[in-house]
């Protein structure tokens, strides 16, 4: 697959893991919505904006640039709040729920992705 259809997949990944349930509670859900996957959903957006740029004009470095940084801020926060979420519930009574775990698979995702691009000097990227 080409690296640009690895980049719509964990876009599309972040922004669907940054609107699903972040924590697992006994009282209920807490969805990401609700704290930093608003900031999650915007970095998934950011790398289909850079999809849809690099489309237009061609250019490695806006695939590259945007997945960078789409896939950072998804990746940072994303493991930020399973590590605090580990430290403030470690007994098992909260555990992390399906979309967090989404948003990090697709940031780190996006990260490999851009290494690879870099990697080969070219656009046609295998699988990370």
């Amino acid at each position: 697959m080409r690296a640009t259809g690895w980049l719509l997949t964990f876009g599309l990944l972040v922004m669907v893991g940054s609107l699903l349930p972040w924590v697992d509670t006994v009282a209920g859900n807490f969805p990401g919505y609700q704290g930093a996957g608003l900031y999650t959903l915007s970095g998934g957006a950011l790398i289909l904006a850079g999809l849809l740029l690099h489309s237009m004009f061609h250019r490695r470095w806006l695939l590259v640039g945007h997945a960078v940084v789409g896939g950072g801020i998804a990746a940072l926060l994303a493991g930020w709040q399973v590590l605090r979420l580990v430290r403030r519930c470690g007994g098992g009574a909260c555990v992390p729920g399906v979309g967090v775990v989404l948003v990090l698979l697709g940031g780190i995702g996006a990260l490999l992705v851009a290494r690879r691009v870099l990697g080969e000097g070219g656009e046609r990227a295998t699988a990370p």
